[in-house]
């Protein structure tokens, strides 16, 4: 039987772990909000919440001025050919 003191440990555990995967699949820019809102000594330890690639990307847009357009990109895009059919173009996407 678990004490009070490790169900409630146990608690926590589960509740970070809640947080960090609603936390980790946030936008990148959504993210990007919600980190530059908070004290910087709160970002960071937020940050090594996130995977390593994560991170990483995170970290990049934070470095670009709060006021500029650098903020708010997202690094998820998806590049197509102008002369590719609707089926290739799907087919991409879903690649």
């Amino acid at each position: 039987m678990l004490t009070k003191d490790m169900q409630h440990k146990v608690e926590n555990l589960k509740k970070k772990r809640d947080f960090t995967s609603i936390f980790t699949a946030m936008a990148y820019d959504e993210r990007t909000v919600f980190l530059q809102n908070l004290p910087s000594e709160e970002a960071t330890r937020m940050l090594t919440l996130l995977p390593a690639e994560r991170r990483g990307k995170a970290e990049k847009l934070l470095s670009y001025r709060r006021d500029s357009v650098g903020r708010l990109m997202t690094p998820d895009f998806i590049a197509i050919q102008a002369n590719w059919t609707v089926q290739e173009t799907l087919e991409h996407i879903r690649a």
